[in-house]
């Protein structure tokens, strides 16, 4: 496999015919050593050479991260910027109004591809993962907890932290830029909004919790995640709590989301599902999809397009999922069942999408799902507006989840792979494998 932009990786190359596989959120970096070679993002933590104060750390990423301190009063997460001497770090302070004398040291539990992992309490794990995009904080409580709030502390140094609600982005409650930058800048990245989940199979309880950011001097804020405690009382344990850290996007990341008749105006885009669901009119649950066709010159004819998803453990086995072109603009962060942009309606609720489908039949769960695109691509490369694949189920009882652009397992995202043969003059056919996203599709010529 041989990177060639922050998404694609060339797998096979004869003459004009090329097989190129493309995330949907970026895998590979620019080599610190050697910029005009590309390097996969590390993510599995080595033994800490340079952060020697700390136990693991990741190097080979857009930010250096620290884990697990060897002294007491360090913090248990450190973030650090590579093109800078800016650092930004993570304590966690206590439960409800317990706050001991010191900073609390979770215990280390473990570590793997992707992931470090600390115990909190007696019911609760503090799970760090690590992708491209993004830096997953994830609390997972395993049964109902004696507490309803967590509490951490942020710092920085020679570094900025902006409160996003005070300058039009509450979405984005702290944003991290370089010393010196202003708001209006693209920050480094940013501390999302918390949500959180049950287990339940079929419709895992989303919620909102109380997101309290208080500044306690220029360089600290006290963060607090308050649950309801009610919906404690009754969720399906494990719950999983996520304030992520998400890196400022990359020009050739891409975009997919799930939409829930449930709840109609709530934004799925971050989340590590995809998924098509049928259980009465108010529990519908519709995906879209985005690949950017920019590099399949126009007048090909595509011999073949195959969407690849991965069922996961939550699904009906031998389901339908009916597959369409999505017919408006939207976006990842916005889109909703009622809406494709904030404030901005689809005409029909769930989606817009064109008349022309097909059926495929799913597969049982932890399998892969190919679905065949062969005519809608054909029609974006004709000039039909790419929008993106629409999938739902339109038959009682059936529901699946899939592997999201967001899931840790990068393996197993989305993926479109395009057969095709360039237009004019000899016709060789070429073979792209593309993993869905926007602006990410290469075209290798040699």
């Amino acid at each position: 496999m041989q990177p060639i932009s922050r998404t694609a990786a060339l797998l096979e190359s004869n003459g004009r015919r090329k097989k190129v596989e493309i995330s949907v959120k970026r895998r590979f970096i620019r080599d610190w050593n050697d910029p005009f070679n590309w390097i996969e993002i590390q993510r599995f933590p080595t033994d800490a050479q340079i952060y020697t104060n700390y136990k693991f750390e990741i190097i080979q990423h857009d930010l250096h991260l620290a884990f697990a301190p060897g002294l007491k009063d360090l913090p248990f997460l450190r973030i650090g910027d590579p093109l800078s001497d800016g650092i930004w770090v993570l304590w966690f302070v206590g439960w409800d109004d317990f706050t001991p004398n010191n900073p609390i040291t979770p215990q280390l539990l473990d570590r793997g591809e992707g992931y470090v992992e600390w115990r909190l309490d007696e019911t609760t794990r503090f799970r760090v993962e690590i992708l491209g995009h993004l830096i997953r904080k994830l609390i997972i409580v395993e049964r109902r907890p004696v507490w309803n709030r967590l509490r951490f502390r942020l710092g920085r140094a020679n570094a900025l932290l902006i409160d996003g609600a005070g300058v039009g982005v509450p979405q984005k409650r702290l944003l991290a830029f370089r010393k010196g930058a202003s708001w209006q800048d693209n920050p480094i990245f940013w501390f999302s909004e918390p949500r959180a989940w049950d287990s339940q199979a079929n419709m895992p309880a989303t919620v909102e919790p109380d997101y309290i950011l208080t500044p306690i001097t220029d360089a600290l804020w006290d963060m607090e995640i308050a649950l309801d405690p009610e919906w404690l009382d009754n969720a399906q344990y494990p719950v999983y709590i996520d304030p992520t850290i998400v890196l400022q996007p990359d020009a050739a990341e891409g975009k997919d989301a799930r939409i829930l008749a449930v709840k109609p105006d709530y934004n799925e885009g971050g989340t590590v599902y995809l998924s098509t669901n049928y259980s009465g009119d108010n529990n519908k649950q519709h995906t879209v999809i985005e690949f950017d066709l920019s590099s399949i010159p126009s007048g090909a004819t595509i011999n073949d397009a195959t969407l690849r998803l991965w069922q996961g453990v939550y699904g009906v086995n031998y389901h339908q999922v009916i597959v369409s072109r999505v017919t408006a603009y939207w976006k990842e962060m916005e889109v909703t069942w009622n809406n494709r942009l904030s404030g901005v309606p689809w005409e029909t609720p769930g989606g817009d999408h064109s008349s022309d489908y097909w059926m495929e039949p799913s597969r049982n769960n932890n399998q892969e799902v190919l679905l065949d695109g062969t005519a809608i691509v054909q029609d974006w490369v004709n000039g039909v507006d790419n929008y993106g694949f629409h999938l739902r189920d339109d038959y009682m009882g059936n529901y699946a989840h899939y592997n999201s652009s967001d899931a840790t397992d990068n393996e197993n995202d989305p993926k479109l792979t395009i057969d095709y043969t360039e237009g004019g003059g000899i016709f060789i056919p070429a073979k792209i494998g593309a993993i869905a996203g926007k602006g990410i599709l290469e075209q290798i010529s040699k």
